[in-house]
């Protein structure tokens, strides 16, 4: 009887712990889930700074140079504005760089509908008339340090670890990159 009376009281202690823990991470994922949804932004800001970045490189070479803005239900969201503002600008300062003097770069971005009421989905296509990649490199480009080797690109500076960055970023967000 002594027996039987020990092993469920292990049995009950252990049963505590387990549900302390469980409590205690479930707090620190709800910590998580309330900073990140707590950074509210307006959507244009941060879109006007990324153009202030990338306006004296287009300039410089030329480039024609169209950002749209479309269908935006919602003038504030609530996301991780400093990892979304790194992704566009990571995005728009590769077409840039890649595209000749004279070229063309174009930005359109958009809302559409999120898997649920309280969701958007935001879309971000960049369209360059850039010297393009083959499709070996397609097939590695989200690695760190991945880079074309070829003769144009070899004279821009550049360390390979962009795409990987926005790529780990993006997958965070449970959002896809293509």
């Amino acid at each position: 009887m002594l027996l039987l009376a020990f092993n469920l009281a292990n049995m009950i202690n252990l049963n505590r712990q387990l549900k302390a823990a469980a409590a205690s991470a479930d707090r620190a994922n709800q910590a998580k889930t309330d900073f990140l949804s707590t950074m509210s932004h307006d959507i244009r800001t941060p879109m006007n700074a990324i153009m202030n970045i990338s306006q004296p490189m287009v300039r410089e070479k030329n480039i024609d140079f169209n950002f749209r803005i479309n269908r935006f239900e919602h003038e504030y969201l609530y996301a991780d504005q400093l990892r979304i503002n790194q992704i566009y600008i990571n995005l728009l300062s590769n077409a840039v760089k890649y595209t000749e003097p004279g070229g063309r770069v174009c930005v359109d971005m958009r809302q559409e509908k999120g898997e649920t009421d309280k969701t958007v989905r935001l879309v971000y296509v960049v369209a360059d008339t850039g010297m393009g990649m083959t499709h070996e490199f397609m097939a590695k480009m989200y690695q760190p340090f991945s880079r074309q080797t070829d003769s144009r690109v070899n004279t821009i500076q550049g360390t390979g670890l962009g795409l990987a960055i926005t790529k780990q970023m993006i997958d965070l967000m449970h959002g896809t990159i293509d």
